[in-house]
């Protein structure tokens, strides 16, 4: 049954939809009893014909509805109005995980903890005695407060045989009514018919760790049957791993993902147990910049010394600390690594001197150094910066989506360079440029001139193709400092009246679709704007940073913005801000010291 926005089941109104699969359709509603909006799944029509099937449902969503568990999704009830039968459930703010890792694998940090808030979600079922038998990463939401909610527990009944699709996605189900599952994350013993217990949420779990490691499916396919051969068949490619994955978590994941039933983990609190010991024990072995603040107290005293900071904002702590609704205060680690003293970070007008790497572990910088500028990259784990060959007059540099490449504008030129060594590559002409960002999908989006539109080339190189037109209308001049927001739709871009950008009060942030080529004003009054994966928006003005509750799907700011960093040393003629966010919710920027040589870069 299709549901239309203004629509009612009971005292529920239906505001529009969420999202549609095998085993119905999900809409946002309003409850109109107790005021608060809900998530509202209408169930397949053969529920209603099945009266043994929608009592044993009715049972099991009982079940569910008294385990008030922060990483369950809440049931409030189910219903039926004639043939409808539906379920109100817990509306979870947020993106799913799936959607999440779209954009490449979690950081190991996010994903131990990630898997973590999963395995304790499972744990809270399985001692209810619910399986949730289609744990997968689109049945995750991650809320913007870090927390990991795990969806449909124990909805995914039988389907009938008539609607198998050919999707290696779709759900499954056996004549004997049991479920099979979604078939890129089923147990082999789901895959052959057998009997299920929850070690099947076990192998679904193996399954969700693995993508969340390295945003790979650990078993997939061209076709349904290929999947369920490499199911019941093959390993995973375990040299997909990060190099930096425990011992302890592939330890995990190969028990979890252990062909025979009985000889995979018997519990997913083994699982929960191994994670906060695999973290703990990563926090233990962290490499040297993971430890700096606590056992280097020397460190601040070098920053009085060079007089220069660059700060980094851990697991978006400030943007949380700046949420109007959150009552969080988070703890924010602030810490210095020093640069040599033949280095000096100098931004030239109109450019920004420094980028992060998406995962947060590696800082670009344009310095000076024997009176020539230069790119320089400093691993977060290793004690010195290296300079990036054939970088001369560097400037606006910004990494790849997998962190292995570094862009940069010099000579004229748009160039990239490997993050392991070797020559650059260029790939366009560029002359007085105002920013790039290089996208999921390959491509580099760049603002080439001072005055002009943005445009767009593959990162293998090639000819520029504008996505964006100055409006004569609105005396518009120049499209600058654009930045991706989630998705691989849209892109941010200032856009500014004069060449120079000047007035923050009128420039206007604004956003274009690549597919379309529609343009949406987003915010007016800042220089530069990033998306922060916090669900917030990161404003740039002079000398300072604040930030605004962002939705990135309705491109819509939410309330005021709030301030997060003051001090930052901005360049007001063209509208640079020096600061980056990562892809993890980490902020770098560079402090303003008035009439000093910049020669420290803090992580905040």
């Amino acid at each position: 049954m299709t549901l239309t926005p203004g629509s009612t089941l009971s005292h529920y109104t239906i505001l529009g939809p969420l999202g549609a699969g095998a085993m119905g359709e999900v809409y946002r509603a309003r409850d109109t009893k107790l005021g608060r909006e809900v998530a509202i799944k209408v169930l397949p029509e053969h529920f209603a014909d099945d009266e043994e099937r929608l009592k044993r449902f009715e049972r099991e969503a009982k079940t569910l509805a008294s385990l008030n568990h922060p990483n369950v999704a809440q049931i409030h009830g189910v219903d039926q109005v004639g043939e409808t039968c539906f379920l109100v459930l817990e509306l979870v703010p947020g993106e799913s995980l799936e959607e999440r890792l779209k954009r490449g694998p979690l950081p190991l940090d996010e994903a131990l903890e990630v898997c973590k808030q999963i395995a304790e979600g499972l744990e809270a079922a399985h001692e209810a005695g619910v399986i949730h038998r289609d744990l997968k990463p689109a049945n995750v939401r991650l809320t913007p407060d870090g927390k990991a909610k795990v969806l449909d527990f124990g909805l995914a009944k039988p389907a009938n045989e008539g609607q198998r699709g050919s999707s290696t996605d779709s759900v499954l189900s056996t004549e004997a009514g049991r479920l099979l599952g979604t078939p890129t994350y089923m147990a082999p013993e789901q895959a052959r018919g057998k009997p299920i217990d929850k070690r099947v949420d076990i192998w679904a779990f193996g399954c969700v760790l693995y993508e969340c490691l390295t945003a790979q499916r650990a078993f997939g396919g061209e076709s349904m049957s290929d999947v369920l051969a490499a199911v019941i068949e093959h390993e995973p490619d375990w040299t997909k791993l990060p190099l930096a994955t425990p011992a302890r978590v592939r330890e995990i994941l190969r028990r979890c993902l252990a062909k025979e039933a009985r000889l995979r983990l018997r519990d997913i609190g083994e699982a929960r147990v191994a994670l906060i010991d695999a973290h703990g024990s990563a926090g233990a072995e962290a490499p040297p910049h993971e430890r700096v603040a606590t056992r280097r107290p020397w460190l601040p005293v070098i920053a009085l010394a060079f007089g220069l900071a660059l700060g980094v904002g851990l697991g978006a702590a400030l943007l949380r600390r700046a949420s109007p609704d959150s009552a969080e205060r988070p703890n924010v680690t602030r810490v210095s690594v020093p640069i040599p003293n033949t280095d000096v970070i100098a931004p030239a007008v109109g450019v920004v001197a420094l980028a992060l790497s998406p995962d947060g572990r590696t800082l670009a910088y344009c310095a000076q150094r024997d009176g020539q500028i230069q790119l320089f990259l400093r691993p977060l784990g290793e004690r010195e910066a290296r300079v990036v060959p054939g970088s001369k007059n560097a400037h606006n540099p910004f990494f790849s989506p997998d962190g292995q490449w570094v862009a940069f504008f010099a000579g004229e030129r748009l160039k990239k360079a490997s993050v392991r060594g070797g020559d650059p590559l260029e790939l366009c002409r560029s002359t007085a440029n105002r920013g790039g960002v290089w996208l999921q999908d390959g491509s580099i989006v760049i603002s080439p001139s001072m005055a002009g539109a943005l445009y767009r080339l593959p990162a293998s190189g090639g000819e520029l193709e504008p996505i964006t037109e100055l409006d004569p209308a609105r005396h518009e001049r120049t499209h600058r400092w654009p930045s991706a927001l989630p998705g691989g739709e849209w892109v941010l871009f200032v856009a500014g009246t004069t060449d120079q950008v000047a007035n923050y009060d009128h420039a206007v942030v604004c956003a274009v679709s690549l597919e379309t080529r529609e343009r949406r004003d987003v915010f007016t009054g800042a220089g530069m704007a990033k998306y922060s994966p916090s669900g917030h928006l990161i404003l740039g003005r002079p000398g300072a940073l604040f930030a605004a509750s962002f939705d990135p799907t309705t491109l819509a700011v939410r309330g005021s913005e709030i301030p997060v960093v003051t001090g930052v040393a901005s360049i007001p003629a063209s509208g640079a801000v020096q600061y980056d966010v990562s892809r993890d919710g980490t902020l770098a920027y560079l402090p303003e010291v008035p009439g000093s040589e910049l020669r420290e870069l803090v992580w905040l």
